[in-house]
């Protein structure tokens, strides 16, 4: 877990690292690697819930 409630994934056979911004208890949401996180009609498309 990184500041602002940022989760940081590395992915093991090649070190790639997925960002994810952790929004309540139920839902997490990706962003894009320069921090920034999705936004528009498809917005909603980048949200996981539980």
């Amino acid at each position: 877990m990184l500041d602002d409630n940022i989760l940081m994934l590395v992915r093991p056979s090649c070190g790639e690292h997925t960002f994810y911004k952790v929004k309540d208890a139920n839902s997490i949401a990706l962003k894009a690697s320069v921090g920034n996180e999705p936004e528009g009609e498809t917005a909603k498309f980048y949200v996981l819930k539980k």
